[in-house]
């Protein structure tokens, strides 16, 4: 069914999120289950834990956001990976139980090329976000004389604070779920590939080696005819 939003140019905007439209039991554990839980946990120890560095020099979201500027990068390199890497096996639907992406002309099951290109567009935009709302929390933290700023800061000391940071830290704890998920698809599907190319028959005529044949010598003894 389309909407006003399908002919809105700010929807090029919101195109890396498009991997939180799969659908598998995995995804969903990594996409869903993980972040509830964790926000769910982060929330329980949140009134016993209230002297943690979150927004200072060297607390938590100055550690991510370390990270995030190696991150980051890191996936858009891995998405340019996927984009240019030849061979026919990341052009083909993942086997067994493959992730699909319900539309309103039926489920469309992405290749495997499709399915990284999702994967690491999201992680380079969330990733993206991720560092530029830990930077403006570390700023909005910073000691000010301004009342509105000092009100700010005392409510934030309450439960609002406690449920920010449970959200900052479920979606961490997301971003890192996914980054493990995509090294592990772009490990197999990169090796898939090149076992494809590397175990298909040479050609007549090229020199390459015999699968699965053992040593033998270059030529025969002659017999010896008596």
């Amino acid at each position: 069914m389309m909407g006003p939003w399908s002919d809105n140019p700010l929807r090029l905007l919101c195109t890396w999120a498009r991997w939180l439209s799969l659908r598998h039991a995995t995804i969903n554990l990594v996409n869903f289950t993980i972040p509830v839980l964790a926000f769910a946990a982060l929330i329980l120890v949140s009134p016993w834990v209230k002297d943690v560095n979150t927004t200072g020099e060297f607390g938590i979201i100055h550690q991510v956001n370390g990270l995030l500027q190696i991150l980051a990068p890191s996936f858009v390199a891995a998405l340019a990976l996927v984009a240019g890497f030849p061979g026919e096996a990341l052009d083909k639907p993942m086997g067994g139980a493959s992730p699909y992406i319900r539309t309103d002309h039926g489920d469309h099951l992405p290749t495997r090329r499709e399915l990284l290109g999702l994967l690491f567009g999201y992680l380079a935009g969330l990733g993206t976000l991720t560092y530029l709302i830990g930077g403006l929390a570390m700023a909005a933290s910073n000691p000010t004389p301004a009342a509105a700023m000092a009100g700010l800061t005392s409510a934030l000391d309450g439960w609002v604070g406690r449920i920010l940071a449970a959200v900052y830290g479920a979606v961490v704890i997301h971003l890192f779920a996914v980054t493990l998920l995509g090294l592990h698809f772009l490990g197999n599907f990169m090796a898939g590939s090149r076992l494809a190319r590397s175990s298909a028959p040479p050609a007549p005529g090229n020199g390459g080696p015999r699968p699965n044949a053992s040593f033998t010598p270059a030529r025969a003894p002659a017999q010896r005819a008596d």
